[in-house]
């Protein structure tokens, strides 16, 4: 097999990964709605702050109520400032309200807002052990 062919075999393989994962991870219905969610979400915060990344985790493949939105700041002092806005939790539903993710499941869409000083200083920079603590 040439060149070529180990090209088209590789993007053969990443796409059918790519199919698995919107399929089974995130599921087909939720796909364009998480996506979106995400870019509603991250243009909030920015308006607030100029630095802030959003992700989005959860099995929405089982249910529109397990999308967790995490929030990525620089520092403590805009994590907190975030935290405190109480505005924001409310612009953030109706965000999600706004580019049509299901009514039913919006009062159960976790927003989780953390700090990089906070991963590096107490999870030694590894987001996934600081998302897997319990809320503060």
């Amino acid at each position: 097999m040439g060149a070529g062919g180990l090209l088209v075999l590789f993007v053969l393989l990443a796409g059918l990964v790519l199919l698995d994962y919107m399929t089974h991870v995130v599921g087909w219905e939720n796909w364009a709605k998480v996506v979106r969610a995400r870019r509603a979400i991250r243009g909030l915060v920015r308006e607030r702050m100029r630095e802030a990344r959003v992700r989005s985790f959860g099995a929405t493949h089982l249910s529109n109520k397990l999308l967790c939105l995490g929030i990525d700041v620089p520092t403590d002092a805009e994590r907190d400032q975030l935290r405190s806005d109480t505005g924001f939790l409310e612009e953030a539903r109706q965000q999600l309200r706004k580019i049509g993710y299901p009514e039913h499941a919006i009062p159960f869409v976790e927003f989780s807002v953390e700090s990089q000083e906070t991963v590096d200083r107490d999870f030694d920079g590894s987001w996934t052990r600081a998302r897997k603590q319990p809320a503060r």
